[in-house]
């Protein structure tokens, strides 16, 4: 998966807009799509998708997948943010979807819980589609430099490197 984002980084449609601008474009709307309210952040989703896909070309499937396995992560902590415990039955919330009594404990799933859950998956999402912008359409030298620009620190840009060119000789090992 690494060769394809690399290739696609260095083919896509807007491969002849300014990196420092794509940076910027996608930083902006991080920014937003982080403190914003949700339906904000679902309209930075779709317009960073239209943008990713529709713009860029990256084709849908590719996007899909890489999005798709980063919400794996959040599918993964989705019990943590919608059960909740009780220690009796009269401590259970009334509005709860769902009460089960577990080792003399009650678990139970609140409508308050699984609304902060789906807030937490659209920012989550929003953020996601600014980041896989650049990812997809800025190839790494370029990044870098736009790094060097924003006086990050040499140190952090050399672990990026080693990092980068670890996934690409990980990525050949893995594959045979």
């Amino acid at each position: 998966m690494i060769h394809t984002i690399d290739s696609l980084s260095y083919t896509n449609k807007l491969r002849h807009v300014s990196p420092m601008w794509k940076c910027g474009f996608a930083a902006v709307l991080l920014t937003l799509a982080y403190a914003a309210q949700p339906a904000v952040q679902a309209a930075i989703f779709c317009w960073m998708l239209v943008w990713t896909v529709g713009y860029a070309g990256i084709p849908l499937k590719t996007y899909s997948w890489l999005f798709g396995a980063s919400c794996f992560f959040y599918v993964t902590s989705l019990p943590a943010w919608v059960i909740e415990a009780a220690s009796s039955a009269a401590s259970v919330r009334p509005d709860a979807l769902l009460a089960v009594p577990v080792f003399r404990r009650w678990l139970y799933i609140s409508p308050a819980a699984l609304v902060q859950a789906v807030e937490v998956f659209v920012r989550i999402a929003a953020c996601e589609a600014c980041l896989l912008f650049i990812v997809f359409t800025i190839p790494f030298p370029e990044l870098m430099q736009v790094m060097k620009r924003l006086r990050m620190p040499q140190a952090v840009l050399e672990l990026m490197v080693i990092t980068y060119r670890f996934l690409f000789h990980l990525s050949d090992a893995a594959q045979g």
